[in-house]
């Protein structure tokens, strides 16, 4: 199933996303990988907007009493044989011609192939991820997730994938019936001054400085990959914590043009609160913040793991709504001295 429309159009599809998720029937072999020797490290490997999916699978499988970290293709030039001897390796593909995702299949068969997982859309026999995992007796998995033909930017790519960690983490069926798929902005985020006074129009903003915190991290990290690959303003990306030794200076600087943006679940809210929305603990002091520091709020009552697919949701209505403002369609965006954008995925790796 494929969708060529506009990046609004795509965020119909979220319920059939979910329910694509939710109908899967061959989950137990995923679950099985990520349950069994969870005393073992995970290693995700993915590009571009697969990234976030697998940084996802690495929370889950952090919150599940293991250790896990989401790397690029080209990070694991830097980790050596022994460290992928000793840990367990998930990867995801969709046609499997790409040089990232063949190199990954290459290495990680090569040094640790009966742990090894690869999560592939397409699994026949031109797939050549699939060639070499079959040679070397490595584990592939087939789903056949929604996407959206020629669109620059995975989107509903990225539901189903969530939805389906979802799932194998959890041992859940039902993804849907737990979550209040509410479409409008009203719902899913706000934007306003911190107390009072005039802020920027969104098409004026060039600087969104994102605060994350736990479930929301792979939902941040989404964020940012679809407004640099839009074109659309510069993202930085920073915990709450880490945020507040210094990195504030920024946003001091170039207020006019900059937002704040919180990803919210139960466990930040007062955080929050402290820092930014009151004074509970700096008595009669002023407060930190000018009153009209831009504010964007996209928050959850869910404090599980389905609070990172929820905001993930809400995330999307707010990008989509930044988009519009921006004058871009994100599935195709503006490119205005002509990058060919087919040639930097194709240019080889690594001498492969």
């Amino acid at each position: 199933m494929a969708n060529k429309e506009t990046f609004a159009d795509s965020l119909k599809m979220i319920p059939d996303a979910l329910k694509w998720a939710e109908r899967q029937e061959d989950i137990k072999q995923l679950r099985d990988f990520f349950i069994e020797d969870a005393q073992k490290p995970l290693y995700c490997f993915a590009s571009g907007g697969s990234y976030s999916a697998v940084d996802y699978a690495a929370l889950l499988y952090e919150a599940n009493k293991g250790m896990a970290k989401a790397l690029t293709p080209l990070s694991l030039s830097s980790v050596s044989d022994d460290a992928l001897k000793a840990s367990k390796i998930l990867f995801t593909t969709s046609e499997g011609r790409g040089h990232d995702e063949k190199y990954v299949a290459k290495r990680a068969a090569k040094a640790n192939p009966e742990n090894t997982c690869a999560i592939v859309r397409n699994g026949g026999d031109d797939n050549d991820v699939v060639k070499k995992l079959r040679k070397s007796g490595s584990k592939w998995l087939v789903y056949d997730w929604l996407t959206q033909a020629k669109s620059f930017i995975a989107t509903i790519d990225t539901i189903c994938k969530f939805g389906l960690f979802y799932r194998a983490f959890s041992g859940e069926n039902e993804i849907l019936d737990k979550l209040s798929v509410n479409l409008t902005p009203e719902h899913c985020f706000s934007y306003s001054p911190r107390v009072e006074g005039t802020i920027p129009k969104l098409k004026d903003i060039k600087n969104y400085i994102v605060l994350y915190n736990g479930w929301s991290r792979p939902v941040a990290t989404d964020f940012e990959s679809k407004m640099i690959e839009s074109g659309i303003a510069s993202v930085q990306l920073c915990d709450y914590r880490n945020w507040c030794h210094g990195r504030f200076i920024f946003l001091s600087k170039h207020m006019e043009e900059s937002a704040l943006v919180l990803f919210l679940t139960p466990q930040e809210k007062q955080f929050v609160k402290d820092l930014i929305d009151g004074k509970s603990w700096r008595g009669k002091k002023a407060d930190i913040f000018p009153c009209n520091t831009p504010i964007i709020k996209v928050g959850t009552e869910l404090d599980s793991p389905l609070a990172s697919i929820d905001l993930l949701i809400k995330m999307y209505v707010l990008f989509n709504d930044v988009a519009k403002a921006s004058g871009d369609e994100p599935c195709k965006p503006m490119n205005p001295y002509k990058i060919d954008k087919r040639f930097p995925k194709s240019t080889p790796f690594l001498g492969m």
